[in-house]
């Protein structure tokens, strides 16, 4: 499905530790067509543009 990489730091360490895991699932998963893609980017774009909006006021 993909990766993620995660940071964190232990008490008393200096330095961040990274630690990267691959992201399985358990059934098949279909990829999104152009379609889906598309109607979801302009859901995003206006989902964000009416939330800065609001948090104007």
């Amino acid at each position: 499905m993909g990766k993620v990489t995660y940071s964190y730091q232990v008490k008393g360490m200096s330095d961040v530790q990274q630690k990267t895991v691959n992201l399985i699932t358990a059934e098949e998963a279909e990829k999104a067509g152009w379609f889906s893609l598309f109607l979801r980017a302009i859901g995003d774009f206006f989902g964000d543009l009416f939330t800065g909006i609001k948090n104007l006021f």
